[in-house]
């Protein structure tokens, strides 16, 4: 897990304003108010009308979500290589754009929006629908009010600087351009609610006739445990390898391969969906019985390449950095760690460390 210095008043119900309270403590631990040129009043009145237009009935794009991913960028930030290469004004962007890059999110992907065309997707011209949404309502409420204004002390030179690079990394949370990123990101350098939200899109489009965009996400031929096999075997394993070579974070890869082989034993045993995951597989009482086996597993699977993340050779050359390429495969690598969060009930930390958005 990320961990940070980070001091939140017990006197405080997280569950009701995470953002606030962990937004709070990670602008103050990395002096982003001094970095923008405001006071502390103005980032907590900012992050407080961020959190207002998430959607609290969301079960996963919800203002817990950006006080997740806000986390785990922090996290990344805090690598040695990172506070080398970026400075605190960098450092400040990355979080803003960390807090904001769901807001306004309807729990419905930008696929949906254009096939039922929804009012948004008419404005954005089917491009880019939700993310350019979340940039844009981002500066909306930023600007609508001098008390949550948090640029109001920048030059106007370096607020376009600014504006420009969030706008650059929310776009970039778009996952239909991983891969795009994820070239580039090596070519320099050389599942919860969300499954909640998926399985509640697919009846939808299905009880429509819409196409159904994310055949992973049916309910009737869903498997949790294929799914987030699949994920962490397409998706995420060449971004850690590349991510981890840079920022030399090895328990990134260490996590991931301890989370797939929980995912990998669930399946092969035939446990497939959340009820039974939930009935069968609570945390508290399979790591504590089980725990030498699985890191028996765990080693095995170092020496077994067709099994493990760690099969293909990592690519190892430098990068010379861009803010929005780092916020960009943080913010991925952090929604991995969330989208496991679903399966909750009980679950331990030790078990849950990948996320995905």
């Amino acid at each position: 897990m990320l961990h940070l210095p980070l001091y939140v008043d017990p006197r405080h119900d997280l569950s009701n304003r995470p953002l606030v309270h962990v937004g709070m403590s990670l602008f103050l631990h990395f002096e982003s108010h001094l970095a923008l040129g405001c006071d502390e009043s103005t980032l907590k009145n900012w992050l407080t009308i961020i959190e207002l237009n998430y959607h609290s009935t969301n079960s996963y794009h919800n203002s817990s979500h950006g006080a997740d991913v806000m986390q785990a960028a922090a996290g990344f930030l805090k690598t040695d290589r990172l506070m080398q290469t970026l400075d605190s004004l960098d450092r400040a962007i990355c979080l803003i754009a960390a807090a904001a890059h769901d807001v306004d999110h309807p729990g419905k992907s930008s696929a949906f929006l254009c096939n039922s065309d929804s009012d948004l997707s008419l404005l954005y011209n089917d491009l880019s629908v939700l993310e350019s949404h979340h940039a844009a309502l981002t500066f909306k409420l930023t600007m609508s009010d001098e008390r949550v204004n948090i640029f109001k002390g920048l030059e106007r030179d370096t607020y376009k600087v600014v504006r420009q690079n969030i706008i650059d990394m929310i776009l970039a949370t778009e996952m239909t351009r991983h891969f795009e990123h994820l070239a580039k990101f090596v070519n320099v350098f050389c599942k919860g609610g969300m499954q909640d939200e998926e399985n509640a899109e697919t009846d939808e489009e299905k009880a429509n006739n819409l196409p159904v965009v994310m055949p992973l996400f049916d309910r009737s031929t869903c498997s949790i445990p294929k799914s987030q096999i699949g994920f962490m075997e397409f998706i995420i394993r060449d971004m850690f390898e590349a991510w981890e070579a840079f920022i030399e974070m090895p328990e990134l890869l260490q996590y991931m391969e301890r989370n797939y082989i929980f995912w990998k034993d669930l399946e092969e045993r035939g446990i497939s969906s959340i009820q039974d995951i939930i009935k069968n597989q609570r945390i508290e009482q399979y790591l504590p019985g089980c725990r030498e086996n699985l890191f028996d597993k765990l080693n095995h699977l170092k020496s077994s390449p067709e099994r493990s993340f760690r099969g293909n050779p990592r690519t190892s050359s430098r990068m010379h950095t861009l803010t929005n390429a780092m916020y960009s495969f943080g913010s991925q690598a952090s929604n991995l760690q969330a989208n496991c969060l679903q399966y909750k009930q009980g679950l331990k930390e030790e078990s849950l460390l990948v996320r995905r958005a």
